[in-house]
This record gives C-alpha cells, sequence and structure tokens, in this order.
C-alpha cells in the first residue's frame, strides 16, 4: 500500500474512530474491514510467514478492540495501528513461532519469464529481491519495507518504530546496500543496464 493509500485508509476511518469508541458495533465493523489488509501486509512483513501474519492480524484485531479507547488521535490512527501490530509480532516472536520466509507482493509483480531489454530472467530477479529481503535483519526489513515498499518518510517510520529519523536512515542505506550487493552477485547484467 503506498503512502497516499495510507492517507487514504487515515481520512476513511477519521469518522470511524470515535463511533467505535463509544460502542457502535457497525462502526467497529468496519473499521475492522478498512484496517485489516494493511495490518495483515505488516504482520507479514514482521513475520515474514503467512500463518504468523495470520495469527498477528487476528491478535490485532482483538487488542483493537479492547485498546481502542486508548487511541487519543495525537499520532495518526495507522501510526497507532502499526505500533499494535508490531507489538503484537514481537510477542509471538518472543513465544518462538517465528518462521523466517517472507513473501513480498510488489517483489512478485516483477515476476515474468523474460525481460527482453535487460535480457535477464525476471522470475530470478525477482526471487534475489526476495531472497535479499528475508536475510535483512529485522530492523533494517522494516525500514525497507515502510520507505521503500510503502513510501513513508524516515520522520514518519520513526513515530512508527520508535526511533530516530538518523537510525532509520541509517537502517535503510545498510539494507538498500545489502540488497544491491546481492542484486550484483545474482545480477551484475540488470545492474550494468540499471546503473547506466
Amino acid at each position: 500500500m503506498a503512502l497516499t493509500e495510507i492517507r487514504k485508509l487515515d481520512d476513511s476511518v477519521r469518522k470511524l474512530i470515535p463511533r467505535a469508541q463509544r460502542g457502535d458495533a457497525d462502526a467497529f465493523d468496519e473499521l475492522i474491514r478498512r484496517c485489516y489488509q494493511q495490518t495483515y501486509r505488516w504482520a507479514l512483513t514482521q513475520t515474514g510467514d503467512r500463518d504468523d501474519a495470520d495469527d498477528v492480524t487476528q491478535e490485532v484485531l482483538v487488542r483493537l478492540h479492547r485498546r481502542l479507547g486508548s487511541y487519543h488521535g495525537q499520532s495518526r490512527f495507522t501510526t497507532w495501528l502499526y505500533r499494535v501490530t508490531r507489538n503484537a509480532a514481537m510477542e509471538l516472536h518472543r513465544r518462538g513461532t517465528r518462521h523466517r520466509h517472507v513473501d513480498i507482493a510488489d517483489a512478485e509483480s516483477l515476476s515474468g519469464d523474460q525481460d527482453e531489454s535487460f535480457g535477464v530472467d525476471r522470475s530470478s530477479a525477482s526471487k534475489a529481491v526476495r531472497k535479499a529481503f528475508e536475510q535483512l535483519p529485522a530492523g533494517q526489513r522494516q525500514v525497507f519495507d515502510l520507505a521503500d515498499l510503502q513510501g513513508f518518510t524516515p520522520k514518519e517510520i520513526g513515530e512508527m518504530l520508535e526511533m530516530k529519523p538518523v537510525t532509520v536512515r541509517a537502517h535503510l542505506s545498510k539494507a538498500r546496500r545489502a540488497i544491491r550487493k546481492r542484486m550484483l552477485e545474482q545480477h551484475p547484467r540488470l545492474m550494468e543496464e540499471l546503473s547506466s
């Protein structure tokens, strides 16, 4: 989901939140419906496994029901929701049920047979990007996903992850270097073409 989509989500739930906080079941159901996909995407990035992401998403929905009253609008709702999702994923990890397979939906769009302009098997390039993403440390993976796949700024990411923007930029730089290095190793011809 691009940053503009995140902002649209924030805008679309703005009027639902107070109603849901007052106990309006229809408003809460609509809030859940609108947030489900984004929550699952964040959970998948956090856990790296579809089953774990399902578990985390369900836990977030339960927490949303219990803790929606603690949201006071001091930050964007999606920032608050991200923190709830991140905390649920961290708790799952502490319980030791975390897996290490990440499926990047955006990278899937790269799949195909052969990119004629580069003469490169795009499917294997997509796999290399996914593999590089999977091998990133958790902090770098989170920052890369939020910045390069979803379009958040370092300041916004800092709020979501409760870290300084300079730390966000450092994680992002390391993640980009690691992915670029893997791509250079796996697909040097593609990287030469992209650099020229």
